[in-house]
């Protein structure tokens, strides 16, 4: 999964990632290496015993691209952060919305959630 959403490591991209706080620089991390507190992750380290979001019923792993793009759940919280785009990559957001996202992942709090333990 990192492999499809690492970007090209650039200057600019680390700078930005350096202007982050610790918290959002961890959950930013967190997000595209796909090593996340979130089902998906939690399942493959056999810490839980289904993949599948239990914030929506859609019926999808919730993976770090569920969280932040799909799960209607957030959908209020992300619109406020990353817009209304129905055409999001991986490449887009961390390519130029970076504080964006990480703006997104601590009002969202799912990263933080450790009721799963």
């Amino acid at each position: 999964q990192a492999k499809e959403v690492r970007p090209k490591i650039c200057k600019e991209f680390a700078m930005t990632l350096r202007k982050l706080s610790r918290t959002d620089l961890r959950n930013v991390l967190q997000v595209i290496t796909g090593h996340a507190n979130l089902a998906r992750h939690r399942f493959v380290c056999k810490q839980v015993r289904s993949p599948i979001c239990q914030q929506c019923d859609r019926d999808e792993e919730e993976t770090p691209w569920h969280h932040v793009a799909i799960c209607p759940s957030f959908r209020t919280v992300r619109n406020r952060h990353l817009g209304q785009v129905k055409t999001w990559t991986w490449e887009n957001i961390t390519k130029s919305h970076i504080g964006e996202l990480a703006a997104f992942l601590k009002e969202a709090k799912r990263l933080d959630d450790f009721s799963m333990l």
